[in-house]
């Protein structure tokens, strides 16, 4: 299961699928929005999360070290256990 999860951001179909979707994330603005003047900003990232994709330098060596750094932690839980 977790193999075939691990290089889901980096393909579109996560986004594709997302599109339209209240995350947990996002469940608290929508639930305070007013349905009279909803706020454009978050349509956009409901309707549109692949324009909303997180792209800072921290997540980019997330995403790069992730390989090796599970097998890291996994050793390391093993020691505390």
């Amino acid at each position: 299961m977790q193999k075939d999860t691990v290089s889901q951001s980096s393909g579109t179909n996560l986004f594709k699928h997302r599109a339209g979707i209240i995350g947990a994330s996002q469940s608290k603005a929508v639930a305070h929005s007013d349905p009279a003047l909803p706020s454009q900003s978050l349509i956009q990232r409901i309707c549109y999360p692949e324009l909303h994709k997180v792209n800072t330098n921290t997540v980019r060596h997330g995403c790069k070290h992730e390989v090796s750094a599970t097998p890291a932690s996994e050793e390391s839980l093993k020691k505390h256990t």
